[in-house]
């Protein structure tokens, strides 16, 4: 075999599996849970409340490129004197570069949780680097309370 056609074939077989190995992308606006390992009530609530996540967290969308699908979750809240009950968290994971997500906000590396209460009418959301990819702007608060509508 020629060198050149020796050379030709690894550069082909090398990009193959680049492109099989690598992370699927991350599109807020076709959510895919097929392969999150979560109860199907679980992916519901949260294919229920997405397009209004989306509305309340624009960052989302804008920073879609930073971000990927780590996981869906729960988390027990006991909140003052109301009723104790289970959130369902969305975890996006912010890239380790993040390149459209501003310096300032300090967001790599975080794995943000985005907990949709059992009615699916708010969500509340922790750490100020997750604040502000939600928001789109610098946040000041560690924590967020959100109406979804």
């Amino acid at each position: 075999m020629s060198r050149i056609v020796s050379h030709a074939l690894c550069i082909a077989t090398a990009t193959a599996l680049i492109s099989c190995s690598g992370s699927q992308r991350f599109d807020p606006n076709n959510l895919d849970l097929s392969r999150i390992n979560a109860t199907d009530s679980m992916k519901l609530h949260v294919l229920q409340a997405w397009p209004k996540l989306l509305r309340a967290c624009p960052g989302i969308i804008t920073y879609s490129d930073d971000l990927s699908l780590a996981g869906i979750s729960s988390t027990y809240r006991e909140i003052g004197a109301g009723p104790a009950h289970i959130d369902v968290d969305v975890v996006l994971r912010i890239t380790d570069r993040p390149g459209s997500i501003p310096v300032d906000f300090r967001a790599d590396r975080h794995n943000c949780y985005f907990s949709i209460n059992p009615d699916g009418d708010s969500v509340l959301i922790g750490k100020s680097a997750c604040v502000a990819v939600c928001t789109e702007s610098r946040a000041e608060k560690s924590f967020l309370s959100l109406p979804l509508q």
